[in-house]
This record gives structure tokens, C-alpha cells and sequence, in this order.
């Protein structure tokens, strides 16, 4: 019987051997994609340095010494590439650069072109990066994932609930936050799956637990609709026993927890009046209902190539302003119109198409895959185009992994047949 993590092999998810550079470079990538918009004082008559900057340029000096090893020592690791969602994604980007050129006026136009510019190159540095490594290799975002929503959480927790008693990391709101506990939440059960060891599954509550203290009610949400989309295929692939296990103990757990950090009634209070008082009486929605509102007024006025970048933010000029309609598909309708809303659905299909047509779909596929689609439906709730940059992440190596899967099945021989010959050696256990 094969151990879950044999299901992540394919005759060409290998290498000569590990690149620890390659995969020192995704690491870097990712460190970039996790810390947003930072910005470094600088003192004198200059603007703040934009970190982005630093991480670009170091970047290409990486790529570039990594680079004189493809040749020489290494052998790629018989990637198929990231397929055609790649194709999408950069016209995508480029159709909202080019849409700075109908921009309306009040429209920041030099920030947003900036966002476009560093969502573009992170995410083709990273998939161009995955591609080159294996399988095996790629498994290690699992345990950066985990790493980071450990982290995330003790910050959390250390320094305690913010506005409206929502809790997050320093530097990232709560819907962040929200974002980076069920990714977690996610690793941890894939860490499971290739594993075999079931103490990964001991950081589900407690990720659970930072989900519900954010307060994200559209971060949960989203969360609950793809348990109900992917819950059915991954609960069949654990079996019935675990199953079971996991839907028992991971709630009760939960409670468990929440019971010790409430010191009595104050973290209970707070779930009630955020999730029940709040949404269900209340009625509140965090002003989402009026955005999106202006978001489709403004793709009705323009619906074929909207109004320009930015021009959401622009539109409003009464009253105090949103900054913009933190919905990724309204803000691609309202300032591309139907073109942009075109290749963005065009890129998502063709990620998800390349990522599930392997057949079984390797349980990396399977989670980055599930991951980003969690992310998008999160993107429907909070966050302008660059804070879709993890979810781009996540559907690109959904794609390396899928397509390199599915090409390795193609050429692997029929039962009883000979082998085609091959100079790769199989990745190590």
C-alpha cells in the first residue's frame, strides 16, 4: 500500500538532486508576498524607501547566480510550466496598466500601476521558481504556511484585541489574519496527508480559534463555502475512521481552547455580538452593501473597458471617500469593465483546469488548488488587486504541480510495458 506521500511523485517531478538555492529563492518570494506594502523611513528630503523595491532587486542578483546552475550541475525537474493561466493573469495585469491611460481624474494612478507592477513579477518569480523544483521540495510551503500562522497567532495573542475586539498580528488587519489562520488551517491537514503523522493535525484548533477571534465574518464565510466545495473529496481521501475523527474532535477542540483564553465570558461575548448580534440583528455589514453598490454603478456607466485604474476611488466625490471596493471582481468589472472581467475569469478557469485535470490530482495540486480558491472567495469580501497576490501564488503552483502530475502519468508505461528511458533520477523519500 502507498504511504500518502508517495502519491506526490511522477517520473517527472524529479531532480538530479535537491536545489536548496531554488528553494531558498521560493522562500524569499514568498517572504515578499507575506509582507505586503512596507515601507522604510529614510531620512533627508527623500520619499520612504517601498521595501518592494529591495526584495525586487535582490531577487534578480538570486536569479540570476541561480540561474548559472541550471546547466551545469542541476537538472530541471521535467516541469510542464505553469500552462496558460499564466498567459491570463499577465494580460490581466496588463490591461489594468494600460487602463491607467483612462484613468478619471482624483484617480491615484502612480500607486496602483506600482501594486500591477509587483503583483506581476512576484508571482511569475514565484511560479518560474516552483516549476524548477520538485515535488517533494514544494511540499516545504506546507510547513512555511504553518510556521507563519503559529506565528501570526502567538502575535495575536501576545498583543491582544484591537478595534471592535478583533484580534490581528501587528502590521496586518483582521482580515489578513482571518486569511493566513485557515491557509494554516489547510497546511496542516496537507502536512497530514503527506505525511501521515497525525500531530499536524494538533494545529487545526488552534488556527480555528485566531479564525473566529478575528472577527472576519467574510473571511469565515468563505472558509465554510469551500468546506462545502472540497470538504466531500478530501474527507473521502482520509476514510471514513478519520473523518469522522477530525469532525469530532477539531470543534470540540476549538471549544476547548476558547474556554481557556476567555477567562470567563469576555471572548464568548465577543462571538456572540460579532457574529450573532452584529450580522443577524443588527444587520451590519461593514458598509459592503454600499460599495459594491458604487462599484456597479460605476460598471454600468462604463461597462465595456471601465473607468481607469483607480477609478473606483475616483468616482466618489461626495462624502467620505472608501478606498477601494474590496471585492477583486468588482473592482476588475467597475475600472476594466467586461474585458478585464473577461481574462480575469479566463486566468482562474485556466489555473483550476490546469491544476485538477491530472487524475488523482497529487494531494500538493489538490491543497494549493483549495487554497486558492479559499483566497479568492476572501478576495470577494476585503482587499484591492495587490492583496490577491497570495491567492495568485497558491493557483500558480496548484498548476506546476497539476500539469507536471498529469504530463508524468502520460508518459508513464502501461501495466506490463517497459519504461521509456529516462536520465532522471526518482526524488528522494
Amino acid at each position: 500500500m502507498l504511504r500518502p506521500a508517495a502519491l506526490l511523485r511522477s517520473p517527472l517531478s524529479v531532480q538530479a538532486r535537491p536545489d536548496p538555492a531554488g528553494l531558498l529563492l521560493l522562500l524569499g518570494v514568498y517572504v515578499a508576498l507575506l509582507a505586503g506594502r512596507f515601507t522604510l523611513p529614510v531620512s533627508g528630503v527623500l520619499e520612504d524607501l517601498d521595501l518592494r523595491f529591495v526584495f525586487v532587486y535582490g531577487l534578480a542578483l538570486g536569479v540570476a547566480a541561480w540561474s548559472t546552475t541550471w546547466r551545469g550541475t542541476q537538472q530541471v525537474a521535467g516541469s510542464a510550466g505553469v500552462g496558460p493561466g499564466s498567459r491570463w493573469f499577465a494580460a490581466w495585469c496588463g490591461l489594468l496598466a494600460l487602463a491607467s491611460f483612462w484613468a478619471s481624474p482624483g484617480a491615484r494612478v502612480g500607486s496602483a500601476l506600482v501594486d500591477v507592477f509587483f503583483l506581476l513579477v512576484f508571482a511569475v518569480a514565484a511560479w518560474t521558481i516552483a516549476s524548477r523544483l520538485t515535488s517533494a521540495q514544494l511540499t516545504r510551503v506546507w510547513l512555511w504556511l504553518i510556521v507563519t500562522a503559529a506565528v501570526y497567532l502567538v502575535l495575536a495573542l501576545y498583543v491582544g484585541p484591537g478595534a471592535q475586539n478583533r484580534y490581528s498580528a501587528p502590521g496586518g488587519g483582521p482580515n489578513v489574519f482571518v486569511r493566513v489562520m485557515i491557509v494554516g488551517a489547510l497546511a496542516a491537514l496537507c502536512r497530514y496527508r503527506t505525511s501521515g503523522r497525525m500531530w499536524w493535525l494538533a494545529f487545526i484548533p488552534f488556527f480555528a480559534v485566531g479564525a473566529l477571534l478575528s472577527g472576519s465574518r467574510g473571511g469565515l464565510l468563505s472558509a465554510a463555502i469551500v468546506f462545502l466545495l472540497a470538504g466531500i473529496p478530501v474527507f473521502r481521501s482520509l476514510g471514513l475512521r478519520w473523518a469522522v475523527l477530525c469532525l469530532l474532535t477539531v470543534p470540540l477542540t476549538t471549544v476547548a481552547v476558547l474556554e481557556v483564553l476567555s477567562r470567563g465570558t469576555a471572548v464568548f461575548q465577543f462571538l456572540r455580538d460579532r457574529y450573532l448580534t452584529q450580522t443577524l440583528t443588527a444587520r451590519y455589514g461593514s458598509g459592503r452593501d454600499t460599495i459594491a453598490e458604487q462599484a456597479l454603478a460605476v460598471f454600468s456607466r462604463h461597462p465595456w473597458l471601465g473607468a481607469g485604474l483607480d477609478g473606483y476611488y475616483a468616482s466618489q466625490s461626495v462624502g467620505p471617500r472608501f478606498e477601494y471596493p474590496h471585492n477583486l471582481v468588482l473592482a476588475t468589472l467597475a475600472e476594466t469593465g467586461l474585458v478585464g472581467g473577461t481574462l480575469l475569469a479566463a486566468a482562474l478557469i485556466a489555473f483550476g483546469v490546469s491544476a485538477s485535470r491530472a487524475r488523482p490530482v497529487p494531494d500538493n495540486a489538490l491543497f494549493f488548488l483549495i487554497a486558492g480558491v479559499y483566497l479568492f472567495f476572501a478576495s470577494m469580501f476585503s482587499g484591492d488587486y495587490y492583496d490577491s497576490r497570495m491567492m495568485w501564488f497558491f493557483l500558480g503552483l496548484a498548476a506546476v504541480e497539476g500539469r507536471r502530475h498529469r504530463r508524468g502519468t502520460r508518459r508513464a508505461p502501461a501495466a506490463g510495458g517497459l519504461a521509456a528511458p529516462t536520465n532522471r533520477l526518482p526524488p528522494s523519500a
